[in-house]
């Protein structure tokens, strides 16, 4: 790769790091282009000269900071952890040891930003909706993978994911990092209770069908 080409990425990972915390800071609508240039050494017609528009400048931040931590937090210890269950609740006790007081009251930068967008901004509307979905997905695809009949599968990465953000919202409006990890806790609870129940279910079953020769009936 020639030098050129490398100072023009570092560059950019600059700018969309500065414009993350600019958005994260401010809130997409009070994000300044002329603060993310000047935080980066930049003029803002230099900044266009790497995204054409303040939308432009958002997606870079979706798609190449806040994709690249999801993937990071959930969707590399779901591809690595061959027991679903126990990758997310490391998960979660990993949100709960890594997030402070600070974290918790200023929120998800995703959620965040999600709230932020308005009806006039359609296609990063459809940017943030399709992060969450492939979050569900992963989540799903895991299970799914792990080949455990006796969890609903099909529903499992939503019901996760509607109960985390729900937890983040809760710690964000009580501006407590206790409210947030307790709740992390309670999801945590809901799921082993959940799965252990339903595979005791499946193990009662099936010893209902077995034959006194031990023959599935």
């Amino acid at each position: 790769m020639k030098q050129g080409t490398i100072r023009s990425e570092s560059t950019r990972e600059h700018i969309l790091k500065n414009a993350w915390k600019e958005i994260y800071e401010q809130g997409l609508h009070n994000a300044s282009l002329e603060r993310i240039a000047r935080g980066c050494g930049l003029t803002k017609g230099a900044l266009f000269h790497y995204f054409d528009s303040k939308d432009a400048l958002v997606f870079g931040v979706l798609r190449d900071v806040m994709h690249r931590y999801m993937a990071a937090k959930w969707f590399e210890p779901l591809l690595t952890n061959a027991d679903p269950l126990e990758a997310v609740r490391a998960i979660l006790r990993d949100y709960r040891k890594n997030t402070n007081e600070q974290t918790v009251c200023r929120g998800c930068p995703l959620q965040n930003l999600a709230h932020d967008v308005t009806f006039s901004e359609p296609k990063i509307q459809t940017a943030i909706k399709e992060m969450f979905f492939e979050l569900e997905t992963q989540i799903t695809v895991a299970f799914r993978k792990a080949a455990q009949s006796h969890v609903d599968v099909e529903s499992i990465g939503r019901k996760i994911v509607a109960s985390f953000y729900g937890a983040v919202i809760l710690g964000k409006v009580h501006r407590s990092k206790k409210v947030f990890d307790e709740q992390l806790e309670n999801l945590e609870r809901d799921l082993l209770t959940a799965f252990h129940s339903r595979k005791s279910k499946t193990r009662s079953s099936r010893k209902k069908h077995i034959s006194p020769l031990g023959v599935n009936a």
